[in-house]
Formats: structure tokens, C-alpha cells, sequence
């Protein structure tokens, strides 16, 4: 089987944090707003898509434990944005929504180290294309 994928983006990331406390923490709100330039070849078979794709959002709670520590909980949802056809080889959308809960971690010394942690979970809905529910899925950065 002979299959390559190339993809290039561009994700810029909007974030406003507020000056609204909520549990101790700042109330942020944010969007990624992905465009995608997609190629996938399989077995002879070639097709590119370019255009939008699945656009990430959500509140968060930013919170500043020390000098050097800092936290977020953040509720994420990724939208069904950008094209998808069911008999495509290349699509750079999912046609599903996604509820995504976040918790990350910064250790931010200013001698120089820094650790971070980001744990994502992905509660998948079901796509109506194909009338297929994806299994959930946990990401760690």
C-alpha cells in the first residue's frame, strides 16, 4: 500500500482573558481558526483540499498559584467546520462535534526551566455523513 500525507497550516489562536474572577481564577475565552492546505495520495489515487478546517473554542479558567506555578481548566469544543465529503480521500474537517475538557499545568522558573503538561479528553459525537460515533480519546502534551 503506498499512502502519504502532506498538510500544512496556519492556526492562529484568538485569546481574551477577562478581568472576571470566577473559583479564584480568570475567565478567559479563545478560538483557533485553523486554514489547511491537505494532499493525501493512496494507491495511485491523488486528491488536495485547501479552505477552513475544524475551528476550536472555548471558556477557560486561568489560574496563578505562585510566581512560578500557573494553571487552566478550560471546556473546548471543536466544531464541524471545514469541508468533508464521506467519499473523499482527503478532508480537512471532521463533520462532528467534539466536547473536549482541558486541564493544564506551567512551572515557569526564572532561572530557566519550564514544565508544562496539557491533558485533553475527547468526547466525539457522532458524524451524520456516515452515521459513525469515533471511540473517545485522551491526549497528553
Amino acid at each position: 500500500m503506498d499512502f502519504r500525507v502532506r498538510a500544512n497550516a496556519i492556526a492562529p489562536r484568538l485569546i481574551w482573558v477577562t478581568e472576571q474572577q470566577a473559583l479564584g481564577g480568570n475567565l478567559a475565552f479563545h478560538a483557533i481558526v485553523p486554514l489547511v492546505d491537505l494532499k493525501v495520495e493512496l494507491n495511485g489515487q491523488s486528491q488536495s483540499k485547501q479552505g477552513l478546517g475544524a475551528i476550536i473554542f472555548g471558556p477557560a479558567l486561568g489560574f496563578h498559584h505562585s510566581e512560578k506555578l500557573h494553571s487552566i481548566v478550560a471546556l473546548d469544543f471543536i466544531a464541524p467546520s471545514g469541508e468533508y465529503d464521506r467519499g473523499d480521500l482527503a478532508n480537512i474537517g471532521r463533520n462532528y462535534w467534539v466536547v473536549e475538557p482541558v486541564v493544564a499545568v506551567s512551572s515557569v522558573d526564572p532561572q530557566g526551566l519550564n514544565v508544562d503538561a496539557k491533558t485533553m479528553y475527547d468526547f466525539n459525537q457522532r458524524n451524520n455523513a456516515t452515521d459513525y460515533r469515533s471511540g473517545q480519546e485522551l491526549h497528553v502534551d
